[in-house]
């Protein structure tokens, strides 16, 4: 009884130093936003009942990602908010962990697409110049830059999941 009272205490004390370095690499990355992301999670919290820890690690490593390629604060914003939600929604839907589908939509936001080809999501060169003309990414017949391929890409992933989207 004492080694798995010792076990549990550990593993508690371990995950209270995962929230609280979570908590301070969000804030760090969020700024002056910190507040505003904070409410959205909380309200993903309530309906979803999704880990803060977890959507505060997931949007903040989107995020960081996104901005760190030039894509500015609303697309990086855009970015961390959709991609947090749509691996919620892409769990449900394949019966997969949100790890699982949150590491394959970050994967294929940086051109890594090859995991969201099991479920059916192409993001081939046609489809991302496509996508990117028709939502007023990229001007027709222009070559893509890689922000404009990002945003095409994450476009793409919301077009082809749309019957996951919600579930």
């Amino acid at each position: 009884a004492v080694v798995a009272i010792t076990k549990l205490t550990k593993s508690c004390v371990s995950l209270g130093m995962e929230a609280q370095e979570t908590a301070g690499m969000f804030e760090s990355v969020f700024g002056s936003s910190t507040n505003e992301m904070q409410s959205w999670i909380n309200e993903v919290n309530n309906v979803l009942g999704v880990s803060i820890t977890q959507l505060q690690r997931e949007t903040a490593y989107i995020y960081s990602m996104a901005n760190s390629m030039n894509l500015g604060t609303a697309n990086s914003t855009k970015l961390s908010k959709g991609i947090a939600g749509l691996s919620e929604d892409l769990s449900h839907f394949y019966n997969v962990s949100s790890d699982v589908a949150y590491g394959k939509l970050q994967s294929a936001l940086v051109g890594n697409t090859e995991g969201l080809k099991a479920w059916g999501i192409i993001l081939d060169d046609a489809t991302l110049k496509q996508v990117a003309y028709s939502k007023g990414i990229a001007q027709v017949g222009a070559e893509l830059t890689q922000q404009q391929k990002v945003m095409a890409r994450y476009e793409a992933i919301l077009l082809q999941t749309k019957s996951a989207q919600g579930s």
